[in-house]
């Protein structure tokens, strides 16, 4: 994995001129290219941008890059993160040492900002810090998703991995929906509201009937590593129902009479006609119709051609824009 702390924000509780925090982050290795502090306890830290999961950190100190001595190397010094710039908490330790370069690996831990926490400066002079360049690398198994797909509703906001929580809004008729979640890296486990569930199948069918919460918890190998996401799956407030619908130049009725709760009907046209017209009522004036894809409005009438043969005529009711419509079926028969 990368460095994630390449080129980002950079703050320090003390710096000497021009030796700023953002030159510790920068990638340079040059001499000159350093942090320099001299207040102890010393500090140095970088906002990551958003959190990650990090597993190695490196800390590259002057005689790395050219100064004769462990003099010029930190003496006592820990690695600590945060997710919210408050609450900190140590992850790993360093004392007394006299090594020029730290390259640590370690359990992976969760933080938006990585922070060096220096209480001993360098050997040649205890109450000065410097740092060449900072390093904090995410885990290559860190338990993120890389796709969430429900069966039916579109999620929102659109899926994206370090996004953890969503709604969707499925139809008033919808009693059960399914699960899709994709692992972002190969071996994590996966369980969809506390049932295990492979990467890239569908779960078992979950109850919406009422609406609900659903929870997808992705965990790695170690089980103190894990992310939760969730889908508040709510039903529109409002009707997705059409109150009538009538299609005109039938022979004869359609069939069976129009019900709000019946979803396919047939019909037929004498032969020669060549279109019929569907004009769909809805219950909430606000909804959103579709005849066949072709937007339409609650008591508007839609043209329809028809070929020889059976005809699938679809009307689909949108309670709101994002919702899942609610479909009727109407297939006119045209003879020769």
């Amino acid at each position: 994995m990368s460095n994630v702390a390449l080129n980002k924000t950079a703050t320090a509780n003390s710096a000497v001129a021009p030796f700023s925090a953002a030159r510790a982050v920068d990638g340079n290795l040059a001499q000159t290219s350093r942090w320099v502090g001299n207040r102890m306890p010393a500090w140095i830290q970088v906002d990551l941008g958003s959190s990650y999961w990090i597993s190695r950190w490196k800390v590259t100190m002057m005689q790395c890059v050219g100064w004769a001595s462990a003099d010029y190397n930190l003496i006592d010094y820990k690695l600590q993160g945060s997710v919210d710039g408050t609450t900190w908490t140590d992850i790993d330790s360093i004392t007394n040492n006299t090594a020029s370069q730290t390259d640590r690996y370690i359990t992976p831990r969760k933080m938006k900002l990585a922070r060096v926490w220096i209480s001993k400066g360098l050997r040649g002079n205890t109450q000065v810090a410097s740092i060449v360049e900072l390093e904090t690398y995410e885990a290559d198994n860190s338990p993120y998703l890389s796709n969430l797909v429900l069966s039916e509703g579109a999620l929102n906001p659109t899926f994206a991995p370090k996004v953890f929580t969503y709604s969707a809004t499925v139809s008033t008729s919808t009693k059960t929906i399914t699960v899709t979640p994709t692992s972002m890296f190969p071996g994590n486990q996966i369980k969809v509201n506390g049932t295990p569930v492979t990467s890239g199948q569908a779960s078992a069918a979950i109850d919406v009937a009422n609406g609900g919460t659903i929870t997808v918890e992705v965990t790695t190998s170690d089980p103190s590593v894990k992310e939760t996401y969730t889908v508040s799956v709510t039903k529109p407030t409002v009707s997705d129902y059409l109150s009538n619908l009538v299609v005109g130049g039938l022979r004869g009725a359609m069939s069976p009479p129009f019900g709000r709760d019946s979803y396919t009907y047939t019909g037929l046209v004498a032969g020669g006609v060549q279109s019929v017209t569907v004009t769909p009522t809805a219950e909430n004036s606000q909804a959103t119709i579709k005849v066949n894809e072709a937007l339409t409005t609650s008591g508007g009438t839609t043209p329809v051609s028809l070929v020889v043969g059976e005809n699938r005529i679809e009307v689909k009711v949108y309670a709101t824009p994002q919702s899942t419509p609610r479909v009727y079926v109407v297939v006119v028969g045209r003879p020769n």
